[in-house]
């Protein structure tokens, strides 16, 4: 290696007394090497270049993880960025400026980096932040839009801090990351969620949540309604089941129910009557998903209730009718033989 360095000249380090180089190499073993080399050199009375002085280090494990992280940033879209307030000058890695859509030969400020965040709620956010940081301090860890150099809006995941010396607030610095796939997926969940809590609640649909290994129900807030009991009364919701099951359907939903379905002879779906406090009788319609482990253990299971009774009563009082109707048709026709 140092035979590379014969042909180095004064020129070289362009005014500066030492210059720092890394270099890879591959040894016969196959086992690649990285060397950080530190070459000085010396001059003559009438300051000619007389010579090298050349100092170096292995640094292959350092180098690798540098080399790992960096390329595990660029696959999850993180750049770095950095702010120097006494000199007023900014830097965003070659990632940041792909996130922000500009050309790598892009050189930012920081009121030009703060535009770029989406007019309104987001840009006053960021404001506030930059502007509480460099006053007091304090980092930052927000998602917010911005407006791409190519007018394209994205959701990024931006985290700062800052560095005071004497009181005296010097640098920001932090990361930047592009978040716009993952957090549109996250809204329109959230979007979705919430349409399907205003139609379980407009039709007063109980969720439930079954725990399997830990032994745990959990109820929506329509749950307590269909069962006619009050949240606060209760001391637990496994116990307020089994109390309000009819006796009488209390084994089948235990037994042909619940054991059926995690054995995995049949999906939950089943009616049971449960007995309200005031001592009114319910139909309840359920309907239950289990979730397994790998192994096809189950874990929990998720499903739905809703009261049966009136439409139950309903098809019943068309059955009586039907029947009533069908004896008058068959006296009728008796009658006319």
């Amino acid at each position: 290696a140092p035979s590379a360095f014969k042909k180095i000249n004064k020129a070289y380090f362009n005014g500066k007394a030492t210059k720092t180089e890394v270099h890879h190499f591959i040894p016969k073993n196959g086992k690649p090497e990285w060397y950080e080399w530190k070459l000085s050199y010396w001059a003559t009375d009438d300051d000619q270049f007389g010579g090298l002085v050349i100092f170096y280090e292995e640094i292959t494990e350092s180098h690798r993880d540098r080399e790992l992280i960096s390329r595990a940033m660029d696959v999850a879209r993180i750049g770095g960025w950095e702010v120097d307030l006494v000199n007023n000058t900014i830097y965003w890695s070659k990632v940041t400026k792909e996130i922000h859509e500009v050309p790598q030969d892009y050189v930012p400020d920081l009121e030009k980096g703060i535009n770029f965040y989406r007019e309104g709620k987001d840009r006053d956010k960021i404001t506030a932040l930059v502007s509480d940081a460099i006053a007091n301090g304090s980092p930052w860890d927000t998602e917010l839009r911005i407006i791409t150099g190519k007018g394209n809006e994205k959701w990024v995941h931006a985290k700062g801090e800052a560095e005071v010396i004497d009181g005296q607030c010097v640098r920001l610095f932090g990361t930047f990351q592009d978040i716009d796939l993952r957090k549109r997926m996250e809204l329109q969940n959230q979007l979705v969620s919430e349409r399907l809590a205003i139609a379980t609640k407009a039709a007063n649909i109980g969720i439930w949540d079954y725990d399997i290994v830990k032994n745990n129900l959990v109820w929506s807030e329509e749950m307590y309604s269909i069962y006619g009991i009050h949240k606060s009364d209760l001391c637990g919701v496994n116990e307020a089941f089994e109390a309000a099951l009819h006796p009488e359907d209390k084994k089948r939903v235990q037994e042909e129910g619940v054991q059926l379905t995690l054995q995995g002879a049949k999906d939950f779906d089943t009616e049971f009557r449960v007995i309200w406090p005031n001592g009114k009788v319910r139909i309840i319609r359920s309907i239950g998903h289990i979730e397994r482990d790998s192994d096809g253990n189950p874990l929990k299971m998720v499903g739905a209730n809703w009261d049966m009774t009136e439409s139950r009563k309903s098809e019943k009082r068309l059955k009586d009718l039907l029947s009533i109707t069908t004896e008058q048709n068959d006296s009728l026709m008796n009658f006319a033989h």
